[in-house]
């Protein structure tokens, strides 16, 4: 498994609104909190697509695009 970090939950502040969760993120959000909530609490590809920090381009190690659109 080349997931990065172990998956934790992580807790935030939301208004719910039905069946939809509503979340807010500002300037002051910590990078590295938010990226956490997006892979989610358990091992899956979307933890590892996030979550990893550098991914093989070619033959290259390269920072995760990923993370320069989220």
């Amino acid at each position: 498994y080349f997931g990065g970090e172990e998956p934790v939950a992580v807790k935030y502040d939301f208004v719910a609104s039905g069946d939809k969760l509503f979340s807010q993120a500002s300037d002051s959000t910590n990078e590295d909190q938010w990226y956490k909530l997006l892979a989610g609490p358990v091992r899956s590809w979307r933890h590892a697509f996030i979550s990893t920090s550098r991914v093989v381009q070619g033959s290259n190690f390269v920072p995760n695009p990923a993370r320069k659109v989220l």
